[in-house]
């Protein structure tokens, strides 16, 4: 598909997409509940996501509450209950799951326009509360927009809508004005995340020139969901102002953490608190003058200079106001062991998906990591998932489809049942679903770079599965997303590399968000590589700065989608590549590995040449 609009054009009623406003209409952490009080009789319950465009229906669970407390999910009164998509059945169509609303298990749509729920009633029951827990990361972005409409034989009741449409446009209106007076562009990127950057690095070049936009504006433009790092210079500099506003109004340096509430999706780990505290640290003693340091411990924040030295009550100190996760012991294990690989050379990584065009066997089989071997990659990808009897396979996703149609859940196969499985064709054969143990029992001491796509529950698999082949843990690169997932990641694998993957270029990366990176313990970082006409030398040095080493993907395939392909920093749509000149380019800057499909370049030859 070849996507043409890249940009929303000035003229369109909507100059500036709402959807850039992340905080605006957000209700809740994770799992908090979003309580509408009903007390009406009810036959029928609607809740609809009202987007402009495509999104998620994503809620942990749902509760109809009776006079006397109880769910009436739960009993015999419900007649049915559908999704107009289901994720989890793997339907584009309307789909039951009133067994899914009494487990409280997790209600998820496909990605639509205006997903809805429907429960349906035998007969009138008297609605006390209608309850929605929230879900997806720490702001609930995706179910911002909810509309709840009760009827009572097709009367309708009750219209409860939580997203605030007015605010929006009101903001986005005084965002296009701002934009306009300092002659920037209000054409921006149609891509939702890459405009969201953009303007934000617009505001934080004006901020720093001291030019004043409403708190609430700078408030609605930071990020409110993942993915990682949530902190970028805007960001930073936001939550600088904010502290800084707060010790002005303070008689005595402190003020209580309490104060900080609405940020903690943000400083939700000690990495991300402490990330905060240098910069706004930074910040003040430039501001001031005086070095000045900012300490931001459970109960009060303080500010420690010359003159006040001391953080007087921080030994009493007890518990955060909000759940945060102990991090930054990480951040010692790079300090004790240096980089295992040969940082002299680009190493080369086999894509998973296609290590030749030219001649592609199924992704992820046995003929795609000989093809690699035969080849002479530095680095082979894999994905990687577990059976039902927690046997480690090569796969992408958890559900399989070959081209006879045929269909494999995995979650619910047995090591035997996959294995039996045929992904495709090659070479007139059929190809066959491979373990990861016949995998380690050809590639000998070949690097490994693994997505693992599973839990952090099904690490423990996968460890034995490595220690069975006897393959060196070393040789190991982990592909991670998530803190949720490096933590456990890093205690089953402690000597192998973790590379933290950004789909994002390489002008999008700043000081911040790096530094966060870094602190979580990883060895380097995962982004877009740049085409051969586009320097991030400047950008390189700062990934070293924070002593991260880098991989580039996916280099050799032409894309055509904005997500993949982005857009240059001055928002112009990149040029095709030419695959030779942009390998040597990355090869001259130092990066140290590249996920590559250009294997007739002559570059990629020299490359082999030099091992």
């Amino acid at each position: 598909m070849k996507y043409t609009r890249w940009f929303r054009r000035r003229n369109e009623a909507n100059e500036i997409p709402t959807e850039l406003l992340s905080h605006i209409g957000v209700w809740g952490l994770d799992g908090t509940p979003l309580r509408i009080v009903t007390q009406q009789h009810i036959t029928e319950l609607q809740i609809v996501l009202k987007s402009e465009s495509k999104a998620f229906l994503n809620l942990r669970s749902i509760a109809v509450i009776a006079d006397d407390g109880t769910n009436i999910i739960d009993s015999e009164h419900v007649q049915s209950a559908v999704i107009s998509s289901s994720f989890h059945d793997d339907s584009n169509k309307e789909t039951c799951i009133l067994n899914r609303l009494s487990k409280r298990a997790m209600i998820h749509s496909k990605f639509e326009y205006q997903p809805y729920i429907n429960i349906t009633f035998k007969a009138p029951v008297y609605v006390k509360d209608i309850v929605l827990y929230n879900r997806t990361g720490k702001g609930g972005l995706r179910s911002r927009e909810l509309e709840i409409l009760a009827t009572y034989q097709s009367e309708e009741l009750l219209r409860f809508s939580f997203f605030e449409r007015l605010k929006m446009q009101t903001l986005a209106a005084e965002l296009s004005r701002f934009l306009q007076t300092h002659n920037l562009p209000t054409a921006l990127p149609k891509n939702i995340p890459y405009a969201q950057k953009h303007v934000r690095s617009l505001v934080y070049n004006l901020l720093c020139d001291g030019h004043v936009l409403s708190d609430e504006l700078l408030f609605a433009l930071l990020p409110a969901s993942k993915p990682l790092p949530l902190l970028d210079n805007y960001t930073a500099l936001y939550l600088a102002k904010f502290i800084e506003r707060k010790f002005n109004l303070s008689p005595n340096g402190q003020f209580q953490t309490q104060d900080l509430m609405r940020f903690c999706h943000l400083l939700d780990s000690d990495v991300a608190i402490d990330v905060v505290a240098d910069f706004t640290s930074r910040y003040l003693s430039e501001r001031r003058g005086i070095k000045t340091q900012i300490v931001i411990a459970p109960d009060l924040v303080y500010v420690v200079t010359q003159s006040a030295p001391y953080c007087y009550n921080i030994e009493g100190e007890t518990d955060w106001p909000w759940p945060i996760e102990n991090l930054l012991h990480l951040a010692q294990r790079r300090s004790t062991r240096a980089f295992r690989f040969n940082n002299n050379k680009t190493n080369l990584v086999a894509w998973s998906q296609c290590v030749d065009g030219a001649d592609r066997p199924p992704s992820n089989s046995i003929p795609m990591v000989e093809q690699a071997l035969r080849i002479g990659f530095d680095v082979i990808e894999v994905d990687v998932l577990t059976t039902a009897d927690n046997q480690v396979v090569l796969a992408h996703d958890n559900t399989l489809k070959n081209d006879r149609g045929d269909t494999l859940t995995l979650s619910t196969s047995t090591l035997e049942q996959a294995e039996q499985f045929p992904i495709g064709t090659y070479q007139g054969k059929d190809i066959f679903l491979p373990s990861l143990a016949r995998v380690l029992s050809i590639v000998g001491d070949t690097r490994l770079l693994i997505d693992a796509r599973f839990s952090a529950k099904d690490y423990e698999s996968l460890r034995k599965c490595i220690e069975k082949a006897e393959y060196d843990p070393r040789n190991l690169i982990f592909c991670v997303y998530s803190e949720e997932q490096l933590t456990p990641l890093l205690a089953a694998f402690p000597d192998s590399v973790h590379l933290w993957k950004l789909y994002t270029q390489a002008w999008e990366l700043d000081d911040i968000g790096l530094a966060q990176i870094a602190r979580y313990g990883v060895d380097g970082i995962m982004f877009t590589y740049p085409y051969y006409n586009e320097d991030c030398t400047a950008e390189l040095y700062r990934v070293r700065r924070a002593g991260l080493q880098a991989l580039c993907f996916i280099h050799g395939i032409e894309w055509d989608h904005p997500d993949s392909v982005g857009l240059t920093s001055d928002l112009k749509k990149r040029r095709p590549d030419d695959f030779d000149a942009s390998l040597k380019r990355m090869t001259a800057m130092g990066i140290e590995y590249v996920t590559t499909t250009a294997i007739h370049t002559p570059t990629f030859q020299e490359l082999l040449n030099h091992n």
